[in-house]
């Protein structure tokens, strides 16, 4: 820690007002009795400790705008109060006070004298207060204004939070120091060799202007001081140094050699440094600046440092080019968010950030949709992420309104100045990002131009209004379908590269089809990856529950808008998140000859060999390892291709067994973001299909007693009424809690709702399939044999009111062993785009039940997003079988099984086969439960099993949340179906597996 700085975080006096004129008066003075205020934590947001209400808008403004451009009149203001003091030591410097985001703007005080005032919500403010401090206590006073006239820039789609939410600190600096420094990296041809050009600035010394020969205006007092530079490698060692005289005056007519002006107040220095190593998200190695000012003597006066990495970004043929190397953004948006701490985040919270999208295969954020704190860019050069810059600006609400407005411009252009000033000695920034939803205008076109004659060596990015290269140098758009992109890099008069700013809306339930942009990426080189919207659910943690929005439903759905993240408020990633880490995956193999252990593996670095990872296999019967074994990677340069060759063992495989080749990518050595031994991606592929297997005969006798069914061991009833299986015994032990029948309904997903309602749910309620019932119209029971029977229905789905959805046909070949061999026939004719699902619902009873499957696991997954998720033999309770989405909805499927058993404690229960696959969820909940809640915490689990056995199952979508975006061959449209099952009651004991692969004789309809 320095000596010269001092945080003044803490406990502040609080109080907050309803506008500004009610603001007790005098308490920005030293002797106002603060003793009756409330006491709040620094940084932090008032709304998080008990002062006026959080508010989660996406597109409205939170205040009434039609005061525009003045603030609303009502405007919570909060005072904070406190008292700090300054070292002896500082005497004779000059001290600073910074504030590091204060939400919205503000006035301050210190001792009583205003120090000044300050908008841009997320950048930092300083201000020079050395005149007012004095030994001893020191009293500093804030007026902070929820909604001032800079809110109309500021409507991002987020919480709106209030307060002083990042640290405040004192600085004290000699009266001549280094005020600011910059650095570049120029890059032989070859990217071999390097040069490091920079440049410092200083404050000078307290000596008058003078008018030279010529006119010119100098500053003489800075002759003879200098700046030494000096680069140090990551083990301190001396790579590169110079010394450099202070310019006393500017460059009238052009750059020198170097491509510099030569400015007034700055050295500058051009460090030559031999084949550096390079700095990437896959490989961050930083070098260390140090500057030090010296004065005519030769005296160290001031220090500092800063971090550099050697790469050099460049747009070649189109192509956004790192070192020479396509760049390629495995992305995500980033709000700064945590559920207790609002936007208060500390270090620890970024560096856990960062951790978790590392290990996700994420290397690149966008900071949505304004600048972070200082600490978070620090973090990204050690960690390695790319990081798109964005500035503080979206004026979604007006559209561009402000964007065409004059009295606007200045503060547009602030924006993009101070943060490109902060933050363009970070390696992690690759682009400068104008905002976002501004609509645009010639202030964007101003901002662009600004950044990139400051600041030529990063590309400029902008998405709203169709902003063509005046404003952006790469197409960003938002929520692009593939056959737009295919379109666009293929007009001849389109030249940028293209990245979605924003990808796969991850709320709730979603992230479908993202395999699909993936494979378009590595097939379109100016195609440069995307970031997903977004990191996190921003929910806040209060009073046992995980607030979000109005918590109310709404036919926009956009209060719930807020909960798109790929992991939740906690950080624990949805299922959606490993079908991303999967396919951002920098290995990818394909099998050749699977059963040979023939495969191709492709290098998806843009830096690095594959000498880190290993491969570890496993040869599977039925989810059963047989054999397993390590394999090396090949010698593959990034974006290389090349084989590899398994020793499999030669295993017969068993008659009725499935036989898969399951593979793991490990990482061999411990990395700053990850363990040595951590999976990086999963890959399974199939060696061998059931072939032959044991038939289980029928001969068992069954006894038929009017609508009971019965043999060894077991009992069902059919109810005609429902023509459902409406009981089923086993061993005397009932275990039914509702009946067997026909669904064909989900709770309604975030993306089946859609913002503005015209989603597929929409579609389902106005005809009422969310809520159709199988009518049986005839029901049939017929002996075929001395073992076998058949309870044949036929009817309708419909609910109450409404005409049919459905004509349904249901067989049910009962055999004398117990066996149930389910046929199901539904002509699906609902006026709806897709049908969400086509099977059958029950309960069983008791939630204390273990499941047992065979097939794609062990997280949820669905036909659109199921390609992480391997065959294999899994086993859960049914408590942990679900996804706990904070908005309730249709979640815990598990897609492709072969089969699944749900047995309590005694092993009795109920096993399930699909002829050939099935889809199936188990919870402790009913559709109706999921459906009617609007949060996890007022779910209230049932002492019972649902089971959904489906036969059909629609994808999830999440191209959007706001359009009807399932893939079409994901979509089950209107038309005819048919499905079958095979259903057993289990008393104990039995082998699954041998029951899993057995073949049912005279199942065949």
């Amino acid at each position: 820690e320095s000596p010269w700085e001092r945080s003044l975080d803490g406990q502040w006096a609080f109080h907050l007002a309803p506008r500004p004129s009610a603001v007790p008066s005098g308490c920005e003075l030293p002797g106002f009795d603060d003793r009756g205020w409330a006491r709040i934590p620094v940084p932090g947001n008032w709304e998080l400790h008990g002062h006026g209400e959080a508010i989660y808008q996406n597109i409205a403004y939170p205040f009434e705008p039609t005061t525009y451009p003045a603030a609303p009149p009502d405007n919570p203001t909060g005072s904070y109060r406190t008292v700090f003091s300054v070292p002896q030591t500082w005497d004779g410097r000059r001290i600073f006070l910074e504030f590091g985001s204060v939400d919205a703007a503000f006035h301050c005080w210190v001792n009583g004298v205003e120090v000044g005032y300050s908008t841009d919500s997320k950048l930092p403010a300083h201000f020079d207060i050395t005149a007012l401090v004095r030994p001893g206590d020191n009293h500093l006073a804030v007026r902070v204004y929820r909604w001032p006239t800079s809110a109309h820039l500021e409507k991002q789609d987020y919480w709106h939070l209030s307060g002083i939410q990042r640290s405040v600190r004192l600085i004290a600096k000699p009266v001549v120091h280094l005020r600011d420094w910059m650095h570049q990296v120029r890059f032989d041809a070859a990217f071999r060799d390097a040069v490091l050009v920079v440049r410092s600035w200083i404050n000078p010394p307290p000596v008058p202007l003078a008018v030279e020969s010529g006119g010119w205006l100098k500053h003489p007092g800075v002759r003879g001081w200098t700046v030494a530079f000096t680069l140090r490698d990551q083990a301190g060692r001396e790579v590169a140094a110079a010394v450099s005289p202070i310019a006393d005056s500017s460059t009238m007519y052009g750059p020198n050699s170097t491509g510099l002006y030569d400015d007034a107040l700055s050295a500058k220095a051009e460090l030559a440094v031999a084949a550096p190593r390079w700095w990437s998200a896959e490989s961050p190695e930083l070098y260390t600046l140090e500057l030090e000012l010296r004065d005519p003597s030769g005296q160290k006066v001031d220090h500092e440092q800063t971090q550099v990495g050697f790469r050099q970004l460049a747009i070649v043929d189109g192509v956004i080019r790192l070192n020479g190397q396509r760049l390629v953004f495995r992305g995500v948006n980033r709000h700064e968010f945590h559920p207790e701490r609002g936007r208060a985040v500390t270090v620890a919270d970024m560096r856990e950030d960062i951790l978790a999208m590392k290990r996700l295969n994420f290397n690149a954020v966008r900071t949505c949709h304004y600048p972070d704190a200082d600490a978070w860019y620090d973090l990204c050069d050690e960690l390695g992420m790319y990081v798109i810059d964005e500035a503080n600006l979206e004026t979604h609400g007006m559209g561009g309104l402000a964007t065409r407005d004059p009295l606007w411009a200045p503060a547009y252009l602030e924006r993009a100045i101070r943060m490109q000033l902060r933050d363009r000695n970070h390696p992690c920034v690759v682009a400068w990002s104008l905002g976002n939803e501004s609509m645009c205008g010639p202030h964007h076109a101003a901002m662009a131009n600004w950044l990139r004659w400051n600041d030529p060596t990063r590309p400029v990015q902008y998405e709203s209004g169709f902003a063509g290269p005046l404003v952006t140098d790469i197409m960003v758009p938002m929520y692009p379908g593939l056959d737009w992109v295919r379109q666009m890099l293929s007009d001849p008069n389109e030249k940028r590269p293209l990245v979605m700013c924003e990808y796969a809306y991850a709320k709730g339930n979603s992230t479908g089809n993202v395999r699909k942009f993936w494979d378009l990426i590595w097939e379109l080189p100016r195609f440069q990856g995307g970031f997903v919207w977004d990191w996190r659910d921003k929910a806040i943690a209060r009073n046992g529950r995980w607030e979000y929005g109005a918590e109310r439903w709404e036919p926009s759905g956009t209060e719930r808008m807020c909960l798109n993240g790929v992991v939740g408020p906690d950080l624990v990633p949805h299922p959606g998140a490993w079908e991303l880490r999967h396919v951002q995956s920098p290995v990818q193999i394909i099998a050749e000859d699977a059963a040979a252990g023939r495969l191709r593996v492709t290098n998806r670095h843009q830096f690095l060999d594959l000498a880190g990872y290993r491969l570890d296999w496993s040869l599977e019967d039925d989810g059963q390892v047989v054999a397993n074994g390590t394999a090396g990677f090949p010698a593959l340069a990034p974006g290389a291709t090349g084989a590899i060759q398994l020793a499999l063992p030669t295993v017969p495989v068993p008659p009725g067994a499935e036989r898969h080749l399951s593979l793991n990518v490990v990482r061999v050595a411990a990395v700053a973001w990850d363990q040595a031994g951590a999976v990086v991606d999963q890959v399974q592929f199939l060696v061998a299909a059931a072939r032959s297997a044991p038939r289980l005969t029928s001969d068992a006798p069954l006894a038929i007693a009017g609508d009971v069914l019965s043999g060894a061991g077991w009992s069902l009833r059919l109810d005609r009424a429902t023509g459902s299986i409406a009981s089923l015994a086993v061993a005397g032990r009932e275990q039914l809690a509702r009946p067997i029948l026909p669904c064909l309904s989900r709770a309604p997903t975030d993306i089946d709702l859609s913002t503005g309602g015209n989603g597929y749910a929409g579609q389902w309620v106005a005809c009422g399939l969310d809520r159709a019932i199988f009518h049986p119209e005839a029901c049939e029971l017929i002996r075929l044999d001395a073992g076998r029977a058949r309870f044949a229905t036929r009817g309708v789905m419909a609910a109450p009111g409404k005409e049919p959805v459905a004509r349904m046909e249901v067989d049910w070949t009962v055999h004398g062993s117990g066996d149930l061999v389910v046929d199901l026939l539904a002509i699906i004719a609902a006026p709806v785009e897709m049908v969400p699902r086509i099977g059958l619902v029950t309960s069983l009873c008791g939630a204390d039940r273990r499941v047992q499957w065979f097939g794609r696991g062990p997280f949820e997954n669905y036909p659109d997003r199921r390609e992480s998720a391997l065959v294999g033999r899994h086993a859960a309770p049914v408590a942990s079988l679900g996804t706990p989405y904070i908005f309730p909805q249709e979640n815990g499927l598990r897609c492709d099984l072969r089969w699944l058993a749900a047995t309590d404690a005694a092993g009795t229960g109920l096993f399930v086969q699909g002829l050939p696959l099935l889809h199936a969820s188990a919870l402790p909940l009913r559709l109706e439960d999921l459906r009617d809640a609007v949060n996890i915490a007022d779910l209230v689990p049932r002492d019972e099993t649902s089971l959904h056995l489906d036969g059909f199952h629609a994808g999830l979508g999440g191209d959007t949340g706001w359009t009807r975006n399932v893939h079409p061959e994901f979509r089950l449209t209107p038309g005819q179906y048919r499905f079958r099952l095979r259903l057993r009651p289990l008393a104990g004991g039995e082998d699954l597996a041998v029951l899993g692969r057995a073949e049912l004789l005279g199942a065949a309809r």
